[in-house]
């Protein structure tokens, strides 16, 4: 079994994305041998208040039972424990995504550490992307750095209850967050090695690591590749196929 913990679906505009359904998404996915993903709206990442982005996101997956919505929030937003008690009265309040770099405010922001205390206190984990789109990409009017994992680290030991997922961190990122806190765990998209699963496990336990292809923004035959091609042992690949991500995620899991 495979499980993705990557997947976006909207418009981002410096991007042509051909899956622009969830249907054609859901068909994609399966066809690439992965059962069940992790999706989030991507035009929540640019839009002033991402609740209304994320009903959309809700209401257009309902009919793909193998994609679980990721709802995402701005903490410096006032209503985000409303939309939060909404998401979870709607069985969706198994984790949140923030974007601090692109909402704009820093992860020591109070705001930050109210939703952490909130997402502890539920049990649900909080899903950090790192970026968006690799740093070279981006357009010349519109360079966005990615997230600090100092930062990250930080607010993972200001909070050891809460569970941190980092989405899109680099090799060096991904060491520093693991190494720094017990609570996060890192995806693999963003990941790029010779042997890049056996070179990642050499700095972060497999326990902490998940699959995640970042499609549609990065090809999903890519980071396929790196699992198909991964020299690990068979315990190891269990556990960055499906294990630690439903460990993480339990609603994740296909039905």
């Amino acid at each position: 079994m495979l499980l993705d913990v990557n997947c976006s679906l909207g418009r981002w505009p410096f991007q042509n994305c051909r899956l622009r359904t969830a249907k054609q998404l859901a068909v994609h996915l399966a066809a690439c041998g992965i059962e069940g993903a992790l999706v989030s709206s991507v035009e929540a990442v640019l839009d002033p208040d991402p609740h209304a982005c994320n009903l959309d996101l809700a209401r257009v997956l309902a009919e793909q039972p193998s994609l679980l919505p990721l709802m995402t929030v701005d903490p410096t937003l006032g209503h985000w424990q409303e939309c939060f008690a909404q998401y979870r009265e709607i069985g969706l309040g198994h984790a949140l995504s923030i974007v601090p770099n692109y909402h704009r405010y820093t992860l020591a922001a109070p705001a930050v550490d109210a939703l952490a205390e909130s997402m502890a206190r539920h049990d649900a984990v909080l899903v950090v992307r790192m970026r968006v789109e690799d740093e070279r990409r981006h357009h010349p009017l519109m360079k966005v750095p990615g997230v600090d994992p100092a930062a990250v680290a930080a607010l993972a030991e200001r909070h050891p209850g809460l569970r941190i997922l980092c989405l899109c961190a680099y090799f060096s990122e991904a060491a520093v967050l693991v190494e720094r806190a017990r609570n996060v765990w890192v995806d693999i998209a963003c990941v790029e090695f010779l042997n890049t699963v056996r070179k990642l496990l050499t700095r972060v336990p497999a326990r902490r690591v998940v699959f995640g292809s970042h499609t549609p923004l990065l090809y999903t035959q890519a980071n396929l590749m790196k699992m198909q091609h991964a020299e690990v042992t068979v315990p190891e690949r269990e556990m960055l196929a499906h294990q630690n991500a439903l460990e993480l995620i339990p609603a994740l899991a296909p039905a």
